[in-house]
C-alpha cells in the first residue's frame, strides 16, 4: 500500500488509496482506487472507480441501496448495481437482497491484515448473500 485515506464526510465517507502491484518479473505499477459512500437515511449510494492498468481493466461501479431489516450483526438490504467498463460496456443487476455487515468485522486489524482477510473471506464465500 503506497498511501490511503478514509475521510469522514457529512453524508458518508470517501476512500482514496494507491496500491502498488507487481508481477513475477518485477514490473510494478501504482493503482489508484477511489470510493465514495453517500448515506441518505434509509437509502445510500456508493461510487467505486478503478482505472485501467497493466494489472486490471478499468471499471466504475454505482451501487444504490435501501436499508433493510437488521439481523444480528448485519442487515438485509436491497441493492441495484451499474458497472461501467473502460470499454464503455454497461452491466446492470438487481435489485437483489444483499447481506451487509453493520459492524466492522475487521475492527482493530491493520489495513494490510484487513485486505488479506477480506480476500480470504471473499474466496471462502463469506460475502455472498
Amino acid at each position: 500500500m503506497e498511501r490511503w485515506g478514509l475521510t469522514p464526510k457529512t453524508d458518508g465517507r470517501e476512500l482514496d488509496a494507491v496500491l502498488q502491484a507487481s508481477d513475477e518479473e518485477g514490473y510494478t505499477e501504482p493503482i489508484h482506487i477511489y470510493a465514495r459512500w453517500i448515506d441518505a437515511g434509509d437509502t445510500y449510494t456508493v461510487f467505486h472507480h478503478l482505472p485501467a492498468t497493466a494489472f486490471s481493466h478499468g471499471v466504475s461501479a454505482i451501487i444504490s441501496g435501501t436499508k433493510g431489516p437488521v439481523e444480528g450483526d448485519y442487515r438485509r438490504d436491497m441493492m441495484s448495481t451499474v458497472i461501467i467498463s473502460d470499454q464503455g460496456e454497461i452491466q446492470r443487476s438487481g435489485p437483489s437482497e444483499v447481506k451487509v455487515w453493520i459492524r466492522n468485522p475487521y475492527e482493530g486489524m491493520s489495513l494490510q491484515d484487513t485486505i488479506d482477510q477480506f480476500v480470504k473471506d471473499k474466496a471462502a464465500g463469506r460475502w455472498t448473500h
